[in-house]
């Protein structure tokens, strides 16, 4: 596998890293919400406290805060902002249709947006702090520190969002993706865990992949991407099979993979750098 590494320097740490088209979106210590462009800088939204997540669906984009409040942008300019949820917001999601937030207070804030925000539900299935929610298949999905991924679907009919399985993995769920039809995740023992869709998702892998528990994970072309050891990362396929290594990154904090640049964005304390597979 081939590479090339470039180096962004910031007087802050990154949190949060994500893309839309090829600008990249970057939140973190500074509570800004910064998009990446060209080599420069553009401040969008200005928050109390660090930002902890961003993410983007189409034309819409958004980031969540600390502050235990959330900013959203469509087209570029500002949507709206999202009160309601009274702990940090540690990851957010969006789909076509919904946005998704999930916090320390153990819930999932869904709110719906169409010509304005407002609130569809609020999910409190898990029963501690949650690291993060993300759609997928028009599913959504919420992991947490109580050792669980938890998988949601609209019931219409109903007009609610509808537990159908829960996934228990006994440590901390810190990060998931998706590959095809199959989950992936990255757990607090260090081992990523594979599962694939039948009626429902099935573990078929346990790769013991880090001595120490693994904060951030993502996938591309059936590979997997994840922080190995807190300082480096690497790149194994669905078998555990490892293609590559890049080492002495140090202080990693967030992965992404951003199809629209086929690179791998790592935000650090005080960079980011984009991996440029060739």
């Amino acid at each position: 596998m081939k590479f090339t590494v470039k180096n962004i320097t910031t007087d802050f740490s990154v949190y949060a890293i994500s893309s839309i088209g090829k600008k990249i979106l970057i939140g973190g210590t500074n509570n800004k919400l910064l998009i990446y462009e060209e080599n420069n800088f553009k401040e969008l939204a200005s928050h109390k406290k660090s930002i902890k997540c961003t993410a983007s669906f189409q034309n819409i984009f958004g980031c969540g805060s600390y502050d235990c409040t959330a900013t959203i942008f469509r087209e570029g300019k500002l949507f709206d902002e999202v009160f309601g949820p009274e702990t940090e917001i540690k990851g957010i999601a969006i789909n076509e249709k919904y946005i998704a937030l999930a916090t320390r207070g153990k819930t999932v804030w869904v709110v719906k947006y169409d010509l304005e925000i407002e609130i569809d539900t609020v999910l409190e299935d898990h029963t501690q702090d949650i690291k993060g929610c993300c759609f997928n298949n028009n599913r959504l999905f919420t992991y947490s520190y109580d050792g669980t991924i938890k998988i949601y679907e609209k019931n219409d009919s109903l007009d609610s969002w509808e537990l159908i399985q829960s996934i228990y993995e006994g440590n901390t769920v810190w990060d998931i993706s998706f590959t095809n039809d199959h989950l992936v995740s990255a757990n607090d023992d260090g081992y990523i865990r594979v599962y694939s869709m039948y009626d429902e998702y099935v573990l078929i892998r346990e790769i013991s992949a880090s001595l120490y528990p693994i904060h951030s994970i993502c996938t591309f072309k059936e590979n997997i991407c994840f922080i190995l050891n807190r300082d480096h990362l690497c790149i194994i396929d669905l078998e555990g099979n490892i293609l590559e290594k890049i080492e002495k990154m140090n202080e990693i904090n967030c992965l992404n993979y951003s199809e629209e640049m086929n690179s791998i964005l790592v935000g650090q304390n005080g960079s980011f750098k984009i991996i440029n597979i060739i």
